[in-house]
């Protein structure tokens, strides 16, 4: 039987130790997110023991299916904090400086909707298990999806995005969503392995879009985008065809 003591003491110092984290991540239980999230933790304890007690609450948090909070979703991000093996993220509507997800693990989907980021969103090498939804997300940075692994869908619908969107070798087993979305540099695309419809009408691009070798599983849908740049689909295969009509394209489309 669990005690209130026995509560007390598991919260006021840590249950593990530098050389438990270092013999984790040699014999592999933990990757080097987690390995460089554990050094953090233990490296702050000693100038702030209620740090324990923090971490704890955040993740019963996210094991209850309830949003984070913006100050302590912040200060797990700068603990190192990526990997959610076990749970989704919700971080929807709050205020934050970046988010830093690169190859990180997440055991459901990562919701962004109307959050303002004020630098880039990296989820470089990602997995995520579901999807992931920025609806209407205002985003000073880019976007980096580069190589992530994407279980279901990616919406990025009515989002404004200061720099580019890198989704260069995604793989991605839903549809991608960009419908009137405002994106300030490119659009990579380029050997993404997308199983669903790409949406991207009335989208607007102030660089390119490059979707050179990409596989689309459904169909390629632009109508009445404005795009700077060129549309380079050279070596790309969709399954249900491609829709431009309307289109303004500033310079040409490469086939």
């Amino acid at each position: 039987m669990t005690t209130e003591q026995d509560n007390a003491d598991f919260f006021s110092k840590p249950q593990f130790t530098r050389e438990d984290v270092e013999r984790a991540k040699k014999e592999k239980i933990i990757d080097q997110n987690d390995a460089d999230f554990l050094r953090n933790v233990l490296a702050v304890y000693p100038c702030d023991p209620d740090i324990i007690r923090r971490v704890c609450d955040y993740r019963h948090r996210l094991n209850q299916g309830l949003k984070p909070g913006q100050e302590r979703f912040i200060e797990m991000q700068e603990l190192g904090c990526r990997n959610h093996p076990l749970t989704g993220l919700d971080v929807s509507g709050y205020t934050l400086p970046d988010i830093d997800l690169n190859k990180a693990i997440m055991g459901r989907d990562l919701r962004m909707n109307f959050t303002h980021v004020h630098g880039d969103v990296n989820m470089f090498g990602s997995t995520i298990k579901i999807g992931v939804s920025q609806y209407g997300a205002e985003i000073g940075g880019s976007v980096v999806q580069t190589n992530a692994k994407i279980g279901e869908e990616v919406v990025q619908r009515m989002a404004k995005i200061c720099g580019a969107v890198y989704q260069v070798s995604a793989k991605i087993g839903g549809r991608v969503d960009q419908y009137r979305a405002k994106i300030g540099g490119d659009v990579d695309q380029s050997e993404a392995k997308i199983e669903g419809n790409v949406y991207q009408e009335r989208m607007t691009v102030g660089g390119h879009v490059d979707q050179r070798g990409a596989e689309i599983g459904g169909k390629l849908d632009q109508c009445e985008a404005k795009i700077g740049g060129q549309v380079r689909l050279r070596k790309a295969t969709t399954g249900k065809g491609v829709s431009q009509k309307g289109t303004k394209i500033g310079c040409s489309t490469i086939r």
